[in-house]
């Protein structure tokens, strides 16, 4: 990290992908033990009479940590999340504030924009900022 206070935006939204990323993992995993357990297991021979040789069962018992290795490796694909900076900020509360010129003569102006705090995975979630009397 640098000396900038927007790499912990950057290592906070790193780190719920990355937990998502191994939620991910963990319900593969799980899915591939609870249905291909069993058939190596031999649990459909007394159904259907088919088995799972050994070593096919080996074989897909490592393509599933392959899997789950190539998934987390998509990790380093992560950009980091854009955060406007300070000139897109006032344009948007200039145009906000436009309209309201000639009706707030007197009286404080009202200055509200928003602002991204993260995102969940979903598009950045914003956040209502006002500043009363500027």
């Amino acid at each position: 990290m640098r000396h900038d206070l927007l790499d912990v935006v950057t290592a906070i939204d790193l780190s719920q992908r990355t937990y998502r990323r191994i939620q991910w993992n963990f319900l593969w995993a799980f899915i591939y033990n609870l249905c291909a357990m069993p058939i190596a297991a031999g649990m459909l021979y007394p159904l259907v009479h088919i088995t799972l040789p050994p070593m096919l069962a080996a074989a897909s018992m490592a393509m599933s940590s392959i899997s789950v290795v190539l998934s987390s490796l998509w990790l380093k694909r992560y950009a980091r999340p854009v955060l406007p900076d300070e000139a897109t900020l006032e344009a948007q509360a200039d145009l906000a504030t436009a309209g309201h010129d000639a009706s707030a003569a007197g009286r404080p102006s009202r200055l509200g924009f928003r602002l991204p705090i993260g995102r969940a995975g979903k598009g950045p979630r914003y956040q209502r900022v006002s500043a009363e009397g500027i």
